[in-house]
Formats: structure tokens, C-alpha cells, sequence
């Protein structure tokens, strides 16, 4: 990491990877997603940004038709909470992150400080 920074999310993807999302760095908030390796402990900052700069947000790794996807989702952007969320398609090489487009996601109401979780699929099998 470039340095010290708060209100960010960590989600790990895979054994090897997790990405740092987003924050505040004392300065400003922060569009910026790191990906650290596990196996390295070393970060690279991704081209892939987010559209919206925010912190205290929530972001979740969930898995449909065998695709993986990162959300980002809720937070503050410094004026207001929001209600915007953000999807990625996991790769497992560079660019490794990949924006949908096709998803326009909306919590029911802003939200700042939330937290979320996947709960499996395991009730329907």
C-alpha cells in the first residue's frame, strides 16, 4: 500500500488474493483497488477504479453460473451516504478485475457503515 488509510474493505477472492478497496487516506477518499497477494505480501494497485470514490462501504465475493463477482457496495463519498453499488468480474490474470456493465445494482436506501455477508445457497439443493 502507498500508505496508511481508513473506512477501507479488505475481501479475499481466492487462497492467493484479496483486494483492498477504496478508504479515506487523511487526505481525501480514495477510488483506488489494490490487489494483495498472499503468497508475495506484496500490493499492486489495479486500472481498474471505481466510479465513485467512498469509504465505509461493504464489498462481498460471490459466485454465479461459475463466475465470480466483487461488489462494492454503499458508503460515503464524503457528502452523503450512498446507495450505489459496483460490480466486478474476477479474473485470475491481469487485468484480473473487470467492470459489468449490464448491472445496475441499487440498495434499497443509502447506507454508511453497513455490513454484508453471502449466505450459500445450501437451502435449495
Amino acid at each position: 500500500m502507498p500508505g496508511p488509510i481508513e473506512g477501507h474493505t479488505v475481501t479475499q477472492a481466492s487462497p492467493q488474493f484479496a483486494y483492498v478497496i477504496g478508504g479515506y487516506n487523511g487526505i481525501g477518499l480514495s477510488n483506488t483497488i489494490h490487489q494483495f497477494d498472499m503468497q508475495t505480501r506484496s500490493f499492486t494497485e489495479l486500472k481498474e477504479k471505481l466510479l465513485i470514490a467512498r469509504e465505509n462501504h461493504a464489498t462481498v465475493v460471490y459466485v454465479q453460473d461459475g463466475v465470480k463477482y466483487l461488489v462494492v457496495m454503499g458508503g460515503w463519498d464524503g457528502l452523503k451516504a450512498l446507495d450505489s453499488c459496483e460490480v466486478f468480474r474476477i479474473m485470475d490474470e491481469e487485468p484480473y478485475l473487470d467492470r459489468v456493465h449490464d448491472h445496475r445494482l441499487v440498495l434499497n436506501s443509502p447506507r454508511n457503515k453497513l455490513a454484508a455477508i453471502v449466505v450459500p445457497d445450501m437451502w435449495n439443493n
